[in-house]
């Protein structure tokens, strides 16, 4: 025993499970059976602590909450309760260290502008909006891409209380106008390369009055446009000057103020004005900054890519998870395909993504191992390897797999990411345990909208089980609520996915018919997502109660508007439009029009047989192209126009249980009848992007 305890001092444990003498000794076998029997209570204990993420409260509506910490959340528990005391969190921690970066090309590297210095422009920024007339409530509009200003028009309207209204790129005509006219925006600060755009929509509204650019005002057409238009133009400069000239008094928001109109890309009608208060965004971040202390706290030496649009909430509030730890935000210089460049570059520590960009790493990846049997055999027992530690919980990126395998991976994003955050729709299984192992790092994935301020459910980074969105936030409450026309209920653990807590947005902008119908009178949010409780109280999202879905990159598609359009192709009798939330297109199952194939096979010498054109290629092709020329004389835009069709020689009827008496489509009968049919075609349409 001696010659034990004189071992265990001289020795790491490394060294001594490698000398096989002592190995072979009583003492030796001794000690490794106590250190295996105790690594595998540590695993069962830490398996344990994710069997059971959430808790039901007693009572008929079966509400679930956060299982570590049932005490819900609120504002009065916050550290920071508005968004401007996380921004002065940042400059308490990092004053004279860098905060926001940008980069003049590709040779360049990345030059900072300090904490202290973004509040001393921020100071007068809303020095200066006072200083022209503007008060406390008045809505500030921004339409730029991410860039330092945005920081500093956000935090400089927030020191005076404004409003912010963040437009988004993809926002077409009609809902501009609908925005200008309905918020009466008179004052937005865009991007010169915007301003003709602006300024085509903003000849419907009267309101608008003075347009900040980011740039110099020097392109005498557009300044003579503005002026014979009746609106001010400056440039940011400018107004910076004039507030250093002026400065005035703060006028500090409290947690209930309104902090940010966040208008949502709805496939339908206009886009409808989310109101967020400083309460929703402060909970809202706090919950996702408790969860993730835990594993990894954010400080001065992290860093942070922004290229996701900062028009919507998911990109706003990771920069405010950033800033109040201390850390750098660098931007991309606005090109996707200069992305890469960018990133190796900055070499960011916190990586935020949404599952089309994450699918693009996984298959670049994925394709070039394919290219060799050796790569593709390293590969494969890499990953094996990799993921039996990811099980116990143990996530690091200098294993002998890393050296070997994934070094030259991790490099693709810079060689420092500690945490990947992926949001907007789901993640597929294969690709999120791909990301835990090649970079060596947490991997989280959240649920949420626009509504919700941001999230309502998260997954640990550390949780090894796939295929669910995590339990509820610290700050929210779900129950799952009875869907009785799609057989969904509650007490089967499926339903409607219906949200509670401070951090639900206060309603929609001048739309109370719309905010009842989103918010009941006990404050549920019901979000029209079907979801269903897993055994170990995590969240899975397996249905949405509208025909409406999400395709990889984020984006809402509403099926019978396109039908609809598809309708009016002479080939097309019945039409059935459908998506993948794990792909970045649309296909359709299309039942063609007898009388007008046979025509054109005749026509082109061809059998007339109907159940043979339906399996032809030739004749699919010519049906795609009708209703692709249809769809765009028809305003779909690209992500709407189907990619891939399958003709079906049996229309839909009442007879075969396809439509309703009162002939409508039973979407989920035929999604579930023909669902090999569609993957088929996604399987058609991956084969032709190798």
């Amino acid at each position: 025993m001696d010659k034990l305890k004189e071992m265990l001092s001289s020795k790491s444990l490394t060294a001594i499970f490698s000398d096989p003498k002592f190995l072979a000794t009583s003492a030796g076998i001794v000690l490794a059976t106590y250190y295996y029997l105790k690594q595998n209570r540590e695993l069962e204990a830490f398996e344990e602590r994710f069997n059971c993420q959430s808790l039901e409260l007693p009572g008929p509506e079966l509400i679930r909450i956060n299982a570590e910490t049932p005490s819900h959340l609120t504002i009065d528990e916050c550290e920071c309760k508005t968004i401007h005391e996380f921004f002065l969190k940042g400059v308490s921690l990092s004053g004279d260290q860098p905060f926001l970066g940008t980069r003049a090309d590709g040779n360049s590297p990345y030059s900072w502008i300090t904490y202290n210095e973004v509040y001393k422009k921020a100071c007068y920024l809303g020095s200066a909006l006072y200083e022209i007339g503007l008060r406390k409530g008045s809505f500030i509009g921004i339409s730029a891409q991410n860039k330092p200003e945005w920081v500093i028009v956000d935090q400089g309207a927030m020191m005076f209380s404004m409003v912010m209204v963040p437009l988004y790129d993809t926002l077409g005509q009609e809902g501009m106008q609908h925005i200008l006219l309905q918020t009466e925006l008179s004052i937005l600060f865009c991007d010169s390369g915007k301003l003709d755009n602006i300024l085509n929509n903003a000849k419907k509204t009267k309101f608008l009055k003075t347009i900040v650019t980011f740039d110099n005002v020097n392109d005498l057409k557009q300044i003579e446009r503005c002026k014979s238009d009746g609106i001010h133009l400056i440039g940011m400069q400018d107004l910076l000057d004039l507030g250093k000239q002026n400065q005035h008094e703060h006028m500090l928001p409290s947690p209930e103020d309104l902090a940010l109109i966040c208008y949502t890309s709805g496939t339908t009608g206009n886009p409808k004005g989310v109101m967020l208060s400083h309460e929703n965004l402060a909970v809202n971040v706090t919950s996702f900054i408790n969860l993730f202390d835990e594993y990894y706290q954010i400080s001065a030496s992290d860093s942070y890519i922004s290229y996701l649009p900062l028009s919507h909430m998911y990109e706003r509030c990771g920069q405010y998870i950033i800033m109040v730890g201390g850390g750098k935000i660098g931007f991309f210089r606005g090109n996707v395909k200069e992305l890469v460049q960018d990133i190796q570059t900055l070499r960011p520590t916190i990586f935020p993504a949404v599952p089309r960009i994450l699918n693009v790493l996984y298959s670049k990846v994925m394709n070039e191992v394919a290219k060799s049997w050796v790569k593709s055999l390293l590969m494969n027992v890499a990953l094996s390897a990799k993921n039996r530690e990811v099980s116990r919980g143990v996530i690091r990126k200098n294993s002998f797999w890393d050296k070997l395998v994934f070094n030259k991976i991790q490099g693709i994003l810079g060689g420092r990411v500690k945490a990947i955050t992926s949001g907007a729709a789901p993640l597929s299984i294969s690709v999120k345990q791909f990301l835990k192992c090649a970079f060596g790092c947490l991997v989280c994935e959240g649920y949420g909208q626009t509504e919700l301020t941001a999230m309502a459910t998260m997954s640990s980074p550390f949780d090894s089980t796939l295929g669910h969105v995590g339990p509820p936030i610290s700050s929210c409450r779900i129950k799952l609520v009875d869907v009785p026309s799609m057989d969904y209920f509650a007490k089967d653990s499926k339903g409607e996915v219906c949200v509670q807590g401070p951090s639900i947005f206060l309603g929609y902008f001048k739309d109370p018919e719309k905010t009842r119908d989103a918010l009941d009178e006990e404050g549920w949010l019901h979000t029209g997502d079907i979801g269903k409780w897993l055994p170990n109280g995590t969240l899975c999202i397996i249905d949405r109660k509208k025909h409406i879905f999400k395709l990889a990159q984020g984006e809402y598609i509403a099926p019978e508007k396109i039908e609809i359009v598809y309708l009016r192709s002479s080939f097309v009798s019945q039409v059935f439009v459908t998506g993948d939330s794990l792909k970045t297109c649309t296909v359709a199952i299309v039942c063609p029009d007898k009388e007008t194939i046979e025509t054109w096979a005749q026509r082109h010498q061809m059998s007339v047989d109907f159940d043979d054109l339906c399996k032809n290629e030739t004749a699919k092709e010519a049906v795609l192209a009708s209703m692709r020329e249809i769809g765009s004389a028809g305003g779909l835009n690209s992500l709407e126009q189907v990619k891939a069709v399958y003709l079906l020689a049996e229309p839909f009827s009442i007879e075969n249980d396809l439509l309703t008496p009162t002939m409508k489509v039973k979407r989920k009968k035929v999604e579930e009848r023909y669902a090999e049919e569609i993957k088929g075609l996604y399987a058609e349409l991956d084969g032709k992007n190798k």
